[in-house]
């Protein structure tokens, strides 16, 4: 896997004809979370996802993941419609 910046993102350029990271044949873990709240009134929803965590907590869903920072981490304002 290509050095990652701490967005997550590759911080290197993709050589023509390479896989993507996450295309290199190899088994990849993710996780996502996000709250679970009622759309019917709109608002800010979060999104974090992780890629390859470690640690016995990124298996834990019954709690938020705060070992590490997400590998993504999106936050998003829906209306009522």
């Amino acid at each position: 896997m290509p050095p990652r910046a701490k967005s997550g993102i590759a911080s290197s350029p993709k050589q023509a004809g390479e896989p993507n990271w996450l295309e290199d044949k190899a088994e990849h873990t993710m996780r996502l979370e996000s709250p679970a709240t009622s759309l019917t009134s709109g608002g800010s929803y979060r999104i974090k996802v992780w890629i390859d965590g470690t640690g016995d907590a990124i298996t834990n869903v019954t709690q938020d993941y705060t070992a590490t920072t997400p590998d993504i981490d999106y936050t998003t304002t829906l209306t009522a419609a």
